[in-house]
């Protein structure tokens, strides 16, 4: 993804731990974000598409429907996921309080400055977008045990949870495991 060095959590006691911590919590708001978008235009192109089809006097199925509106919505990915990032940077406040409100404003503004950011949202709405829609692993419990099926250690072995530092990623929701997660553990 993006690099995010230049945030100055130096500044606020923290180091590479934390971080880490402010992109696994700002990943996994993107992917909610991207999420709940995801449903929203779902349901607004399935709307339109029942008009469309109604107007035409056309027999089709709300299987055939929502179907024909998720492979438009596939297939705009590139320019919803634009559009995405305009309303987002325009409702900036509202975006941070809704899905951002778990982290210190200041840094996460930093991070809305980075290439970061914006690869996050364009790679969580890719996600999002599949049909199936691809799932991100939940936040592991700190000082919680971790599946070694599910995960891998970073930087040391142990068997508790310091931190997760990249969610794991499933094909789909209760799904086959496509990548496995990282943790730091003690």
């Amino acid at each position: 993804m993006g690099r995010t060095d230049n945030i100055p959590v130096q500044q606020q006691g923290g180091g590479e731990q934390l971080k880490t911590e402010f992109r696994l919590k700002s990943d996994e708001a993107h992917y909610k974000l991207c999420e709940e978008k995801s449903s929203v235009t779902l349901k607004a192109g399935q709307e339109i598409l029942q008009y469309a089809v109604s107007a035409l006097m056309i027999e089709s199925s709300k299987y055939e429907i929502m179907k024909q509106a998720m492979d438009i919505r596939k297939l705009s990915t590139e320019t919803t996921s634009e559009q995405l990032l305009e309303i987002i940077f325009k409702n900036k406040k509202e975006t941070i309080a809704k899905y951002f409100k778990n982290m210190d404003k200041e840094i996460f503004e930093m991070i809305m400055s980075t290439p970061f950011f914006a690869k996050c949202i364009k790679l969580c709405w890719e996600m999002v977008v599949q049909d199936p829609p691809m799932v991100l692993h939940e936040s592991l419990l700190k000082d919680k045990t971790f599946d070694r099926e599910v995960f891998k250690e970073y930087n040391m072995h142990g068997s508790k949870v310091v931190c997760m530092v990249w969610p794991a990623l499933y094909v789909h929701k209760n799904g086959t495991l496509l990548m496995k997660g990282v943790v730091k553990v003690k």
